[in-house]
């Protein structure tokens, strides 16, 4: 049985540029929007865990006692809550929490 000769294109002598730029800004430029929750910390925190939007996270601004943070919540064990970035946050140390 012969096979058939496999294809091989001899004509590669042009400059072809596979190069390409792109752009990906990640919402940098958008201004961020608060939804404004009531209750206490551990209300408000149950209210985003318990929203339709949370599905496996969320992106939210938590204010501190030292310092503001704009990061995604993951989940939530004992008294911390666990951001994308692997960083624990204290429950008590929360000042206010808003979804973005």
């Amino acid at each position: 049985m012969n096979l058939p000769s496999v294809f091989q294109n001899k004509n590669i002598e042009q400059d072809i540029d596979n190069q390409q730029t792109f752009y990906y800004g990640h919402g940098e430029n958008l201004p961020k929007t608060r939804t404004s929750m009531t209750g206490n910390v551990e209300t408000k925190i149950k209210q985003l865990f318990a929203s339709t939007s949370y599905v496996y996270k969320i992106a939210v601004t938590i204010e501190t006692k030292e310092k503001t943070f704009d990061t995604t919540i993951v989940g939530q064990t004992g008294n911390y809550l666990i951001t994308y970035d692997n960083n624990l946050i204290n429950i008590k140390d929360i000042i206010d929490i808003y979804e973005q």
